[in-house]
Order: C-alpha cells, then structure tokens, then sequence
C-alpha cells in the first residue's frame, strides 16, 4: 500500500484516506502488513474503465500508450474463476465499456468553436501522473499518490483575488457586471467507475491538489502561469445511480483539513476497525474494499465470490 521512489518509501494518499475511515486499515499500513492482501471483483471493471481512459487520451494527445493492465494475483485468480464460468463479458468487458462510454459522453460535452469547427474543450497534459511530497505540509510524513489527468479545460469564468481560475456564476444573459471570458483552465480529475460519490473523493483530490502545487506539476500544465489554475478539483463519476450509460461530474474546492487528519491518525494508529466504529454507531455496512480484509479480526464470512467480508449481524 505504498509507493517506493529511489530506497524510500511513501504512503499511499488513498490508504492514508482509508485509515481515516478505518483505523484498522493505518495500523496495517503503518506496520507494513502485506500478507494475503485481498482482491475485489468489485474494483475490476473499474481498473479496466482507467486503462481504456488513459490510453484514449494518450492517443488524442500523441503520447506513448500505457502497457497492459498488471492485475496482480489475486485479480487474475478471479478473472480465470469468470473466464472458466463463462461470465467474463457479463462480469468485466461489458460494464467496462458501459463505464468508459460514459466518459466519452463527459469528453464530448467539452467543446468550443474555431472557425465555426467544434474543437475538443479538453486537453490532456499531465496523465496519470505519480506526484511525490517527503514532508506533507509540514507533518514530516512522505506521501505519494497518482491524479488520473491534469489537463486544461476549456472554460469560461474569471481570476479572482485568491489567484484561482472561478467559473462564471452569472446567471443573466449579458449581464453588464459580467467580465468573464472563456479561457483554458489547468484542471485536475479523477475517474471514479461507482454508483455514487463517497466522502473520500473529494479529500482525495485536495490532497492530489496541493501535491501538484508543490511539486510543479501545475506550473508544467500551466506553462508557468500562461493559463490559470482552477480553484476546484472534478471527479467524473461514469457508473450512474440510476444504471443508465452515462457520467456525473462533480466539482469539490480544495480543502486538505481531513488528510491531515488521516495523517495525525497514520502516526499512532490502534487497531479499531470499520466494524467496531459501525457498532458503536448503530450503522450496518460491510467492509467490501479493504485489501487488509484476510488481517482484520472482525472478518467472519466470505461471499459467492470468495472475498472476505465483515457480517455486522454477528457483532
């Protein structure tokens, strides 16, 4: 659950989130568990729905294409245990190519016109881009995470006095105090394959946000201020609740207080997990994307698909 860059390591920003989350989740990052990590089937058609992403935008911009998904063991245990029962297209390629049309509907919906030619209103720059930071914000704790796309978008909208691009609110055509313009804005995403947003999104992205101020990579996609860096993060959300082809796109301001937490809690961790703080809380759920499942004391059964999940019932 962590990046590793020239003999040193780096937390992972999504593990850091999940320990906020379930404290049990730190502990095991803290103290390097690594054993019988768990695979989701979950989480499959998504990793597939960012490759697809990330491949057409690296042909639209005329960049090198990614290699092959590695899936890693686990994974490949439960594609076989697809292929083998003849469910792989109803299990994987299908909702995957469902998920990335959804992105193609959000790609399309960005557009402006030169020469009366419509021309795609979003230009990738930097994707999936690995960003490193050895002391977050002055807590000392190195943290590295990846950001799907920091692109620029087409945008109309105007600089204001916190120096960030902000898009136009004025809701009156033509109104006389409007004094935006349509503009390339430097925008960071995030690709989310789930039928709703979480809470973690958005403290993920700030926290991709501010890593990307401090380790230039805002400067590469603004070319060194020529175009404005947006005060928001957006995450395409392109499995839709209502289960409709599709994408909802959200847009979070940038606020790091929760990683910061996180991270106050990755230095001391107790081994408390989702289950128990569910149970004080008179909350049911399961823990269905912890990989540390096989290492949580609370893990009583496992479902259809063979994958480790925690029965509140029994508590």
């Amino acid at each position: 659950m962590a990046y590793r860059r020239d003999g040193k390591d780096y937390y992972r920003v999504t593990g850091v989130i999940g320990g906020r989350e379930c404290e049990a989740v730190a502990w095991n990052i803290r103290h390097g568990t690594e054993k019988s990590l768990v695979g989701n089937a979950i989480t499959l058609p998504g990793s597939l729905v960012h490759w697809k992403i990330e491949k057409f935008l690296c042909e639209a911009k005329g960049y090198a294409l990614p290699p092959p998904i590695n899936w890693g063991p686990s994974a490949e245990k439960i594609i076989k245990r697809w292929e083998e029962a003849g469910q792989i297209q109803e299990r994987l390629i299908m909702p995957a190519n469902e998920g990335f049309e959804g992105f193609l509907q959000f790609y399309r919906s960005l557009y402006y016109f030169n020469d009366e030619e419509r021309v795609p209103g979003l230009d990738p720059i930097l994707i999936e881009q690995t960003m490193f930071v050895d002391d977050f914000m002055g807590t000392g704790m190195a943290v590295a995470g990846t950001a799907d796309l920091i692109g620029r978008v087409w945008l109309k909208g105007q600089v204001a006095d916190d120096g960030y691009f902000h898009e136009c609110a004025h809701h009156v055509p033509n109104d006389p105090l409007c004094e935006c313009k349509s503009q390339w804005v430097v925008t960071l995403m995030d690709w989310k394959y789930s039928i709703r947003k979480q809470a973690s999104h958005p403290e993920q992205l700030s926290t991709y946000h501010h890593m990307a101020e401090v380790t230039g990579n805002f400067d590469k996609a603004s070319e060194n201020g020529k175009y404005p860096i947006n005060h928001e993060c957006w995450s395409g959300l392109f499995k839709r609740p209502n289960n409709e082809i599709g994408y909802e796109l959200y847009k979070y301001p940038v606020d790091t207080s929760a990683f910061l937490e996180a991270l106050d809690i990755l230095k001391e961790p107790k081994f408390r997990t989702l289950n128990h703080r569910n149970f004080r809380l008179g909350l049911k759920g399961r823990c269905m994307f912890c990989a540390y499942q096989n290492n949580c004391p609370d893990r009583v059964v496992y479902d259809h698909d063979g994958i480790v999940h925690v029965d509140l019932e029994e508590n």
